[in-house]
């Protein structure tokens, strides 16, 4: 629609990953190094994390289109999966049909494919996305299966790419024998100011975009302010931009503009019902944030991005919670027939030819009834750093979520 207004050759802000509109920012640039040095070492794990939309999928097509034909790719995104599906899922990343074969079937026929690649001179990587859904025990499953060697050679090996949850679940303290297979980890923070400018420029330019429209500087900072520096935003709300300046032809984007098409962006979350989602530490810097902005929808549009995010994230426990809801249900309902027992026990007997007293309730103290049952969801995590070996150039460096 606006590309033929703006004579733009293709739309410059699409949502799905693209490798030939990938700007390379710092840290980008800074996470492809981590791919690229896993690659060269041929064995172990690979870690890329980052926030939704951060760029995490683009550098991973990045890494597929530079492989030589000495490898073999195989992709996989990762759902919740017990640990007895997961070579059932390498299998079939493989393209190895298993189709009514027992697991120690789909096991052998897995270790015959690899053992021929070995012999062949080629070596195996799998590519797997959205890691943040992997259990523990899938992973230890992994684990145990790169440990696995032909000739010398591993099997193969695994580039895991997820969101931030999943630094979060290789620092626990059962995820050790894991976290000393990881060769390379990196942690996508993100863009600056500066870099955003970049970033939206470096796609306008990609399709043939010769100043029209005009972004004006005011314009760029709006963005950043709203966009928070993470690629999927700001493809959202510049996709909108150029929209709305097709429809109101306009040939300048200017800050007003950013500032109506992020309010615009907003009323449609708020009627989708996500305005409210949002922990205590969102709400707490929201708050803050509002505070001193003069409208305080910059803030608003942050904090809703990671309301969004949140809510993704939160689907693989919902089963998790429910059963756990399930079952403080069976146990009050317990507690409540054992108080009814207590009762009828206790209950002294009505005196002979008079009306009979009301008894005293007794007193009946249960384990933690002063306090609510806890959902601990922190499960002693502590800040574990992963360090591909270069002194100048490690993880630790980058801003942690």
């Amino acid at each position: 629609m606006y590309e033929n207004y703006y004579n733009l050759s293709a739309k410059p802000f699409r949502l799905t990953p693209a490798p030939e509109f990938l700007y390379v920012s710092a840290v980008h640039k800074r996470a492809l190094a981590y791919l690229r040095y896993g690659l060269t070492q041929g064995e172990g794990f690979v870690v890329i994390t980052g926030h939704v939309g951060a760029g995490k999928t683009t550098l991973l097509k990045v890494l597929l289109s530079e492989l030589g034909d000495d490898v073999v790719a195989a992709e996989m995104v990762a759902t919740p999966m017990a640990a007895r599906e997961v070579i059932e899922r390498i299998g079939a990343a493989l393209g190895i049909t298993y189709d009514g074969l027992h697991r120690a079937a789909v096991l052998q026929r897995v270790e015959a494919f690899l053992r021929a690649r070995i012999e062949d001179g080629l070596r195996v990587v799998l590519l797997i996305d959205e890691a943040q859904n992997l259990t523990s025990e899938a992973l230890e499953e992994l684990r145990m299966l790169t440990n696995q060697q032909h000739r010398g050679k591993p099997y193969f090996q695994v580039f895991l790419v997820g969101q931030t949850e999943f630094r979060h679940t290789l620092q626990r303290a059962d995820m050790e024998q894991f976290r000393q297979r990881v060769i390379a980890s990196y942690h996508l923070s993100p863009m600056d100011a500066e870099e955003t400018e970049g970033y939206v420029l470096h796609r306008l330019r990609q399709v043939d975009w010769h100043g029209d429209p005009e972004f004006s500087q005011g314009a760029f900072a709006e963005i950043h302010r709203y966009a928070s520096g993470i690629p999927r935003r700001i493809n959202t709300l510049c996709d909108r931009l150029m929209l709305f300046g097709f429809l109101e032809e306009r040939h300048v984007i200017d800050a007003e503009a950013v500032r109506l098409v992020s309010e615009e962006l907003l009323e449609e979350l708020r009627a989708q019902g996500l305005e409210t989602v949002a922990d205590e530490t969102t709400a707490a810097a929201t708050a803050a944030d509002v505070a001193v902005s003069s409208d305080g929808v910059a803030a608003q549009f942050a904090a809703l991005g990671t309301a969004i995010e949140q809510m993704l994230k939160q689907g693989h426990r919902e089963a998790a919670l429910e059963e756990r809801v399930a079952e403080l249900e069976a146990r009050i309902a317990d507690l409540e027939a054992r108080l009814m027992e207590a009762r009828v026990d206790l209950a002294p007997p009505a005196p002979l030819g008079g009306a009979m007293e009301a008894p005293d309730t007794p007193s009946i103290d249960y384990p933690g009834s002063d306090a609510e049952p806890a959902f601990d969801d922190d499960h002693g995590l502590d800040d574990v750093e992963f360090d591909a070996g270069d002194t100048d150039a490690r993880p630790s460096d980058q801003n942690r979520p």
